[in-house]
Formats: C-alpha cells, structure tokens, sequence
C-alpha cells in the first residue's frame, strides 16, 4: 500500500509465571509434550506422526499432550491433560525435554514460547513467531511446515547431540528474556506516546 515500515511489539510472556520449575523427572525418559487443537492448520496429526516414529526408534519416550477437548480422539499412549490451570501448564512445560510444534499455518504461537521459558527445546515449524525470532539449531529446530521426515530428523538431532541440546536449550531461555511481558507493554506504551507526539506536531 505504499505506507510503513511500521513499529513491532511482540507478544508478552510473563515471565514470572512462565519459568522451568523443580520437577521429578523419571530417569532415562524422554519427555514430549504438544498442544491438542481441532484445527487441521495445528497440525496435530503431523505432530503425532513425529512422535510415533520417535518412540518406535527409541526407547523410554512418553508424550503428554493438553488442550480444551476432551481429547478422546488421542492415541492411548498419550497422557492428556484438558484444560490445565497455568500452574499445572508450568508444570508440564518444566517435566518435559522437547515441544513438538508442527503447525502449518499459526497468527503468533504462545504455546512454543512459553515452553521455552520453561526450558523445553521446542521443535517445530516455520510459521508464526518462528519466522521472526526463531534460529535453527540456535534457540530452537526449525523444519518447513507439514515437513515430518524434517521434523523427525531434527528431534533425532537432539536426542543424538548433547551438546547442540544444551546450547539450544540455554540460548532459547536468553531469547525468551526479551519478550517479557513488561517490556512489550513498555515498548506499547512508547509508540502510542510517539503517535500522539506525531499528530500534535501536525506532521
């Protein structure tokens, strides 16, 4: 349209709520977990395929899985958890190593970045926030949407490659620390000050 660039606030997390906290995690198991949504745009189905030819590969893999249905169309192998409160959405962040985010089309994506504040490495898509701050094999691994073998091979990545865990694992809480939700209401409240600025000057 001929108009911009344009200022960008990203989604807040509130960090205060949303931090790794002291889990008793079962010895020599690896812990997945994923949003459950209706929408075939979630990729739920894709994500589930990732998962099943991990634990088919794998031993000792578990996948908890929460949303707001009842879930009833799940796998048996999957521990659901429906509608659970933000502290016990904490909790399942903070017991589980790797975050399958396998969405094919996503606005913004809170889910992924709440469990990186919580210390999971999330793999998942090029879609949503993933294309503003994500960095493959940096703060996260990355994969072409509806791309399964991509994602497959990125958790084998992981699973194989302590030290690539680590780092991505710790740099993604460092990315995380700017999208505190105090700074984006901060960086709000500047370019609405800057707008009104703008029109009283008569520019």
């Amino acid at each position: 349209m001929g108009i911009g660039p344009f200022p960008v606030v990203y989604n807040g997390i509130d960090l205060e709520l949303f931090h790794s906290v002291k889990i008793q995690k079962e010895k020599r198991t690896k812990n997945f977990l994923m949003l459950n949504h209706d929408l075939p745009e979630k990729g739920v189905s894709n994500g589930l395929k990732v998962f099943e030819n991990i634990m088919n590969n794998y031993e000792n893999c578990r996948l908890r899985m929460f949303g707001m249905n009842d879930g009833g169309k799940l796998p048996e192998y999957v521990e659901y958890y429906r509608d659970p409160t933000k502290e016990k959405l904490v909790e399942l962040y903070s017991m589980s190593d790797i975050f399958i985010f396998p969405s094919i089309s996503e606005g913004w994506g809170l889910t992924p970045l709440e469990a990186m504040a919580c210390g999971c490495i999330v793999v998942g898509t090029r879609t949503g926030f993933v294309e503003d701050i994500g960095r493959h094999k940096v703060n996260m691994m990355i994969s072409d949407p509806g791309d399964v073998e991509g994602m497959i091979n990125n958790i084998y990545e992981i699973l194989e490659d302590e030290k690539l865990e680590t780092n991505i694992r710790n740099n993604s809480k460092e990315c995380i620390k700017m999208l505190n939700w105090e700074l984006s209401c901060d960086r709000s409240e500047e370019i609405l000050l800057e707008s009104r600025k703008y029109r009283q000057d008569g520019k």
